[in-house]
């Protein structure tokens, strides 16, 4: 049972801070489907310092230096994200090919790397991860550290900035009427740049607590699509409509999945020749949300429960007395 929420804390910690900046971009009013591709390179980035800081072959440094690692991530993030925003708002180019490019160039960009500049292909490096307890070692006390600190740093500014603040308020008319939103006095280039920064910030940090958590210098060539996590977190927007206390819930319900899946040897007796099943079932489920909410799906099911709702109407005279003289 401890080896599953330690593995939960980090797919949470992925899934969530991807979401938000989904979320932050598209309440924004800018299509942001290159999540994937920014995590990629947040984590690319992360991967590259740590090497140069803290190299595979040298003594362990200490986690304390995770903070500046993720410094450098959420930068590396912010760079590859407003490559998405000179397409987008400079450019006001196609915003849907656009984050299909940056997930195809992160991945290519990161072997490149890992093959010119890496040893026998890897980038290993050496630093511990900053928590109390080891997660490692299945010790729950884990759930205390730094991507936990900061992913629920992020969900509660992010919830406050875009529900309570006139700055928020500004994000939200921006992406529902940019136009009405300019003549009302509003920077709309300024707002959708500063979207993509704080997408940039969040995916990219995302990108390095899944290479701190899942893989290292070493075994990042193998993993270098990051699961596809950024893809759902796509399906987590879509399912909280776009509301950021909602969206982290949902990356609950993801990351049970994700961890059911890599620890089904350990919780079943049969765990080898299911865990295939498990580890497809998050991917399953995105396309089974993507059907039903599709608009001709979603007609149906609304025609359908008002129908089903008419059928179910109790009685009209239910509860009252008979009066034969009442016609």
């Amino acid at each position: 049972m401890n080896a599953l929420l330690t593995t939960i804390f980090p797919y949470f910690c992925i899934l969530s801070l991807a979401a938000i900046a989904i979320i932050f971009t598209e309440r924004a009013g800018i299509i942001n489907l290159g999540v994937n591709g920014v995590m990629v390179f947040g984590a690319t980035t992360y991967m590259i310092f740590a090497h140069i800081i803290a190299p595979g072959s040298g003594p362990q440094q200490s986690p304390w230096l995770n903070i500046v690692l993720y410094g450098f991530a959420a930068i590396g993030g912010i760079l590859f994200s407003m490559l998405h925003g000179f397409i987008s708002i400079k450019l006001k180019g196609n915003q849907i090919i656009s984050g299909i490019a940056l997930n195809i160039l992160a991945p290519a960009f990161t072997l490149i790397v890992l093959y010119l500049f890496g040893e026998a292909n890897s980038m290993p490096y050496n630093v511990g991860r900053l928590e109390l307890g080891n997660s490692a070692n299945n010790e729950v006390i884990s759930f205390f550290s730094l991507k936990m600190f900061v992913t629920i740093l992020a969900i509660i500014i992010s919830f406050v900035l875009l529900s309570f603040t006139k700055w928020g308020l500004r994000f939200k008319s921006v992406g529902e009427n940019p136009q009405a939103a300019d003549s009302a006095g509003i920077n709309v280039d300024s707002i959708k740049w500063k979207a993509i920064i704080i997408s940039g910030v969040l995916a990219g940090l995302a990108g390095a607590i899944y290479i701190s958590e899942f893989s290292s210098g070493s075994a990042f060539k193998s993993q270098v699509t990051v699961e596809g996590l950024g893809f759902l977190a796509i399906a987590i927007v879509l399912i909280s409509r776009w509301k950021t206390l909602l969206s982290s819930l949902i990356s609950i319900l993801f990351a049970i999945l994700f961890a059911l899946g890599q620890q089904a040897t350990n919780l079943f007796s049969n765990g080898s020749s299911i865990q295939p099943i498990l580890m497809m079932l998050p991917y399953l489920l995105t396309l089974v949300i993507m059907i039903l909410f599709s608009k001709p799906v979603a007609k149906f099911l609304t025609k359908l429960i008002k129908k089903m709702a008419k059928t179910s109407e109790a009685p009209k005279a239910l509860g009252q007395p008979y009066d034969k003289s009442k016609r």
